[in-house]
């Protein structure tokens, strides 16, 4: 039989039960530093009934022992991980920002358009409701005169060329 160092000094010394402790003692280190949980020992107080917990079993109590699945992360740990979720809410509260102000903006240029595409609209419809000599406008010099057949034509012609590119739905994508 091969007896250890420990058994052959301290044998003789100890009792059955202090073996038996330092045994487990000794099983149970490398166990737990493997382990990916934490125990944790709760009892109660004979004498006020407060509940008391603890990583190490109390000697003179009867006790339930708890196991954690996961150890507590260490406050450097934690503060890594509140330090990245800050990050993320402020990423999306960011993002929010940014796509409101977008639909601000959209909202914003449709309605100038609308209002553009109206008055290019009135515009077409008050050229189109007076043929002839009906309109003065302004020659270079300041001069009022009344406009041409010819000219009524070519701005009518250019309204509705620009109610086509401005007055039509595109739906273009925001970059």
């Amino acid at each position: 039989m091969i007896v250890s160092l420990k058994q052959a000094l301290i044998g003789p010394l100890m009792t059955a039960s202090k073996r038996f402790a330092w045994l487990l003692t000794v099983l149970a280190v490398p166990l737990t530093a493997l382990a990916d949980h934490v125990v944790v020992y709760r009892w109660s107080d004979p004498m006020d009934g407060d509940v008391h917990y603890s990583a190490t079993a109390p000697e003179d109590q009867s006790f339930d022992r708890i196991a954690i699945e996961h150890a507590p992360p260490t406050d450097t740990e934690l503060q890594q991980r509140l330090a990245e979720m800050d990050e993320q809410t402020d990423r999306r509260i960011d993002a929010r920002k940014q796509r409101r102000e977008a639909a601000r903006l959209d909202a914003a240029l449709a309605a100038a358009r609308q209002q553009d595409c109206t008055r290019l609209q009135e515009r077409q419809t008050t050229l189109e409701s007076r043929p002839g000599r009906r309109f003065l406008i302004v020659d270079a010099e300041g001069n009022p005169r009344r406009m041409t057949e010819d000219e009524r034509q070519e701005k009518l012609t250019a309204l509705r060329q620009q109610i086509a590119e401005r007055c039509t739905s595109k739906s273009s994508p925001r970059p």
